[in-house]
């Protein structure tokens, strides 16, 4: 009789309440006992089609879901919108109609500067031309304010943050809420860089303009969605979990 023959009547005769005695198969070595020979489960046909299955749904879960949670809008009630100044020219035409309906006292336009470059590579030009777009798409020019910082080769959104917090101090201003303007799937990552740079006692809000690079219901078709959408949410899980500054902990 074999080993799984044995186990079946075993377990037939327990069933039965009578008392058995299990012979337990002796365990196979090798190499001087180095190796050890064991029964173990593993998945049948069946179980592997249900895993194959669950990891579908969970990659279409990801695909329709990422960029919906990165590229998050929840404003809160302030009279301060700050706009990362990096963002394409054309984003503009988003932005003014939110200044409008939210009215914003303030439009702060954060813009990290490249150093040894012109004003168009180093980005102030862009930052300058967003100020003026606002100014002609009927933003008073005193509601907007550009705040400089020095960009670096990582962390660049967080300096960005940083250098409005202390502009905001330098201008003596009460400032408790404050809104974050950003391109798409950057939102989620650009609030919680925010939130850390300003503390507990200011309140971070964000609102998510649209990027017209791509189909935002189908990011995974375009080279820049795959580009974008997954590095953004390996960045917000660095910020997350890995990303403390000096002074937090």
């Amino acid at each position: 009789m074999n080993t799984a023959s044995q186990l079946d009547a075993n377990s037939r005769k327990r069933a039965s309440g009578t008392t058995v005695s299990v012979e337990v198969p002796a365990l196979r070595r090798a190499l001087a006992g180095l190796f050890v020979r064991r029964e173990c489960w593993c998945l049948s046909i069946r179980g592997k089609l249900a895993c194959l299955l669950l990891a579908l749904l969970c990659v279409g879960g990801l695909r329709q879901g990422l960029h919906p949670f990165l590229a998050v809008t929840h404003p809160s009630s302030t009279e301060v919108l700050v706009l990362e100044g990096w963002m394409p020219a054309y984003a503009v035409n988003q932005v003014a109609p939110q200044v409008i309906a939210r009215n914003y006292k303030r439009i702060i336009i954060a813009r990290p500067l490249y150093s040894g470059r012109t004003e168009y590579e180093s980005g102030e030009a862009l930052a300058r031309y967003v100020a003026e777009s606002l100014i002609r798409l009927g933003i008073p020019r005193e509601r907007i304010h550009v705040v400089f910082s020095e960009a670096s080769d990582r962390d660049r959104t967080y300096g960005s943050a940083l250098a409005v917090r202390n502009w905001i101090n330098e201008q003596g201003l009460d400032v408790h809420t404050i809104d974050v303007g950003t391109l798409g799937p950057h939102a989620r990552r650009s609030r919680l860089l925010f939130q850390r740079a300003f503390g507990k006692n200011v309140k971070v809000g964000v609102i998510a303009f649209k990027d017209q690079d791509y189909d935002l219901a189908h990011w995974w078709r375009s080279s820049v969605g795959v580009r974008e959408v997954p590095f953004e949410m390996v960045a917000y899980l660095y910020v997350k979990f890995l990303f403390w500054p000096a002074g937090e902990g």
